[in-house]
């Protein structure tokens, strides 16, 4: 099942910038204040589009906009903070599947740059939407890591899932998903 039954935008052959997402086409935003975040984040302003974020708002949309501008700004561990409340069953700690895979996906993307890559993959293995192109990216994102690895750095991680000192480069494309940034 693909993250929220849509593919995202930014994984097709050319990532998707923070310029090139449209502030017309999408119905989706209807709320005022989160219209706001959306035009911020177009111009690529994450830390003015976080500003927009209602602090007191703990609705999961709410949320999950604060975490893709941290995520966006490289502040993955306060990212991780966030959508832990959002996505992980307070009485389980398994993914709530009531809730839209890509805040699943983004919290998967928060672990993994975040230094916490064995939570990174048990999520993603939780989310079962392999067939979506921005988990297929983060799983490549995943491998390359791996593959970094020295053989006995490897070898810990395959056999003991002991995470590499080394952390995992981060890319220059837009990493998270806002829900309007889905096609």
């Amino acid at each position: 099942m693909a993250i929220d039954s849509k593919i995202t935008e930014s994984v097709h052959s050319h990532p998707i910038t923070a310029n090139q997402v449209s502030l017309e086409r999408e119905p989706r935003v209807q709320n005022e204040k989160l219209l706001r975040v959306k035009k911020a984040a177009a111009t690529g302003d994450f830390a003015r589009a976080l500003q927009l974020v209602p602090v007191d708002n703990q609705e999961p949309e709410f949320l999950n906009c604060r975490a893709v501008c941290l995520i966006r700004m490289h502040r993955f561990e306060e990212a991780i903070g966030v959508l832990r409340r959002v996505v992980l069953s307070s009485v389980s700690l398994k993914v709530r599947p009531e809730l839209p895979k890509h805040y699943g996906f983004n919290f998967a993307t928060a672990l993994f740059f975040g230094g916490h890559q064995a939570g990174a993959f048990d999520i993603l293995d939780e989310l079962e939407c392999e067939e979506d192109e921005s988990v297929r990216q983060l799983r490549q994102f995943m491998t390359e890591w791996v593959k970094s690895m020295s053989f006995f750095a490897r070898l810990d991680w395959k056999l003991n899932g002991i995470a590499s000192k080394k952390p995992p480069a981060i890319p220059t494309i837009s990493l998270g998903r806002f829900t309007w940034e889905l096609s």
